[in-house]
């Protein structure tokens, strides 16, 4: 019997089972609050390196001829880069992310 549960315990890793438990919600909202700060510090960790990636795609597409021509027809310098830049920059990133 309590050999059986401290055995279910350590291959668990320590987890109840909802269903034993009968506190489903509650474990299910604490389970999401511990994971929290692990998925932020990961999501950070990414968030440098997808940022120096779309800067250098961002730096190579603002040295195309379509850019220069989107500011030929007189578009402001936001409207240049936003839709024509960064949506081209983007191109790349989300071929990666995919």
């Amino acid at each position: 019997g309590d050999i059986v549960e401290a055995l279910a315990h350590v291959f668990s890793f320590g987890r109840l089972y909802p269903e034993l438990a009968g506190q489903t919600w509650e474990l299910i909202v604490d389970g999401l609050r511990h994971l929290a700060l692990p998925v932020l510090v990961l999501a950070y960790f990414n968030l440098a390196g997808w940022s120096r990636y779309t800067r250098g795609s961002m730096l190579e597409v603002l040295r195309q001829d379509y850019m220069r021509t989107a500011r030929a027809k007189g578009l402001r310098e936001r409207i240049v880069i936003m839709k024509h830049g960064l949506r081209n920059a983007l191109i790349p990133l989300i071929t990666i992310l995919a």
